[in-house]
């Protein structure tokens, strides 16, 4: 599970919820926020490991995209409050320069794969040289059976 924020990922979300990409206040403020969230992330990654942060990011993507709930401060620290975690010992962490250190480490990955747009899954198997595949955009269960079966086959899906 890796996040990342670029302009592309900016752009596309503000697109799923209808808001103008050319106005550059709102984009400004919706690149905020989102990089905000990433540094949130790689915080409660580096104090309370992976499983926190990805249940942090993805309760925290439910309040904001499904729930419709604009991103803020506030509601970062309520679903970091409602995990148990201490927010303000996170958002202190948060601005460590030690921390661009993962987020860096995260968008490496993402370029030597050449993950553009989210969300993106990436399968492969680290012990073959074989090719992997990328899925751009949502899937559900159907759609990631179908993408394995063809790789399998040798269907190219890319």
């Amino acid at each position: 599970f890796i996040p990342i924020v670029s302009p592309t990922t900016v752009a596309d979300d503000m697109r799923r919820k209808g808001l103008p990409t050319c106005n550059f206040t709102a984009f400004r403020k919706s690149s905020e926020n989102a990089y905000e969230a990433l540094r949130l992330f790689h915080a409660i990654k580096q104090t309370a490991g992976n499983k926190k942060a990805r249940c942090f990011i993805y309760d925290l993507q439910k309040q904001v995209n499904s729930l419709c709930l604009p991103y803020s401060t506030k509601l970062a620290a309520e679903v970091a409050d409602d995990l148990g975690l201490d927010f303000e010992k996170i958002s202190a962490f948060s601005h460590d320069a030690a921390l661009q250190e993962s987020i860096n480490n995260d968008q490496d990955i993402a370029d030597r794969y050449q993950i553009q747009r989210t969300p993106t899954a990436v399968i492969f198997d680290e012990e073959s040289s074989a090719a992997g595949v990328l899925i751009e955009g949502a899937f559900d269960k159907n759609s990631l059976e179908r993408a394995l079966v063809n790789q399998i086959s040798g269907i190219r899906l890319l």
